[in-house]
């Protein structure tokens, strides 16, 4: 009940202050965490949700989204989070991906997002990856 609690202080912070939203889809307490404090030292408000939860009604600019294993059942999870969130691109983040994948490259494609991120997650990877879906150039 805390963690509900502490959840929902985060998104009426974030509703107050204005801060782009960035949801974090089925992945563990401690990484979520960590993404929680990189990408809010890098001004965005993180939301963490389950995959089996009805859709947030926040806005949010991405959804960064963990599948255990990219050629079995990812597209499985990343069609349930597109249905969840239509029309927003997706991150999705594995430490089936080598640490020298191209985030926005063929494996991205092949899964349909919009950039992939190895684990264990490198901070400069995944605020690299969370700035060309964010603001793409060209």
């Amino acid at each position: 009940m805390n963690r509900e609690n502490a959840e929902l202080r985060v998104r009426a912070g974030a509703e107050r202050n204005g801060l782009p939203r960035i949801r974090v889809a089925n992945t563990d307490g401690a990484t979520l965490g960590l993404l929680r404090e990189w990408l809010e030292a890098a001004g965005y408000c993180v939301l963490g949700e389950r995959l089996e939860e009805e859709a947030g009604r926040e806005d949010a600019l991405l959804t960064i989204v963990e599948v255990p294993f990219c050629r079995h059942g990812a597209g499985e999870i990343v069609r349930r989070v597109s249905e969840q969130h239509p029309g927003k691109p997706i991150l999705a983040m594995s430490a089936t991906f080598f640490s020298t994948v191209v985030s926005d490259g063929a494996c991205a494609r092949r899964l349909g997002v919009a950039g992939v991120v190895p684990k264990p997650i490198a901070r400069e990877k995944l605020l690299a990856a969370v700035e060309r879906v964010v603001h793409p150039t060209g």
